[in-house]
């Protein structure tokens, strides 16, 4: 069992993964903190001790680590640098807002007027 020092926080959030001079591709950040994060569809073949940039939000492009590789398509990650708590917290925040105010995935169907019956 690992131990860390600072709270993981879950979060639900996109972001991108370049490693080496390949593309950046899209991913998505399970859980983060000030030393590291999870991510899940990923989309690039990683190794451990691989260094990446990800760009994460407002907070930019993070440089950072492979910790481990997952059997689905899952990676752990490492920052280079620290980041600061205040910015984790700030995404976090954001994250949230934002899945508030999603747009739904599918469209509403609209329904004529012509349509709607009393219930009673």
């Amino acid at each position: 069992m690992q131990c860390r020092a600072d709270q993981r926080y879950q979060i639900e959030m996109p972001c991108r993964v370049r490693a080496d001079a390949g593309l950046a591709l899209p991913a998505r950040v399970t859980d983060m903190n000030t030393t590291g994060c999870a991510l899940t569809a990923v989309r690039t073949r990683l190794r451990r001790k691989d260094r990446v940039s990800v760009l994460l939000g407002d907070l930019g492009t993070v440089a950072a680590e492979v910790c481990w590789i997952g059997n689905d398509r899952t990676a752990g990650l490492r920052f280079v640098r620290p980041i600061p708590s205040g910015a984790v917290e700030s995404m976090m925040r954001n994250a949230v807002r934002a899945a508030v105010l999603a747009e739904p995935s599918q469209p509403v169907p609209a329904v004529a007027p012509s349509n709607l019956r009393p219930v009673c």
